[in-house]
């Protein structure tokens, strides 16, 4: 059960990721768009930069470590094949993926983290995805989440609204119902263990 919910969270994380991608890649075209329409160039945009500070779309491509979105459009990847690469040394790369994880599990987001190690979000995200990182205090909010949802459905569908918590009266608990309800999600023979206990 705790495998499948931290797997469903993965592939959620990744998606929103992709987003994130898709949004800074984005916002730094539309950046460069009106520099160039009010040609803003030279000393000039360096300065804008000092005291805006360097957006996460600007920085730097990693080598071997980009995630692009599926729906991302042409004229983003191309842009994004435009911007400076590097490729890391072992060394670095090891050192990059120690101060990652600690921004991540901190709390940082793709943004934050991006800005902070200068490293686009393109490959800020596929390094995550790498290294096989997440916050388990996101992990834990994302399950309450779910677990909100579900007795919020169950009562609204219960004809009086009122759900019993102990096994006491004829009706269902609200634990059986959400065992059920997650059962439906992830299949009953991952819910259930031999004992018959949740989880």
């Amino acid at each position: 059960m705790a495998n499948n919910l931290e797997k469903s969270y993965k592939i959620y994380l990744s998606h929103i990721e992709s987003q994130q991608v898709n949004l800074h890649t984005y916002e730094a075209m539309i950046d460069r768009e009106v520099f160039d329409l009010y040609e803003i160039d030279g000393a000039d945009f360096d300065q804008i930069l000092r005291e805006q500070g360097i957006p996460a779309g600007y920085h730097q491509v990693i080598e071997g470590y980009e995630l692009i979105p599926e729906d991302m459009l042409p004229e983003a990847k191309e842009y994004l094949h435009g911007l400076p690469r590097t490729k890391l040394s072992p060394q670095e790369l090891n050192k990059t993926g120690e101060e990652l994880q600690k921004l991540y599990e901190s709390g940082k987001s793709t943004d934050d983290i991006s800005v902070q190690l200068q490293i686009n979000p393109v490959s800020v995200a596929a390094m995550r995805e790498a290294m096989d990182i997440i916050n388990p205090k996101d992990l834990k909010h994302e399950v309450e989440n779910q677990l909100t949802h579900f007795i919020l459905d169950q009562l609204k569908k219960d004809s009086d609204g009122i759900i019993p918590l102990s096994k006491d009266t004829h009706e269902m608990t609200m634990g059986q119902r959400l065992i059920d309800d997650i059962e439906k999600m992830f299949g009953e023979e991952k819910v259930i263990s031999g004992s018959g206990h949740c989880f």
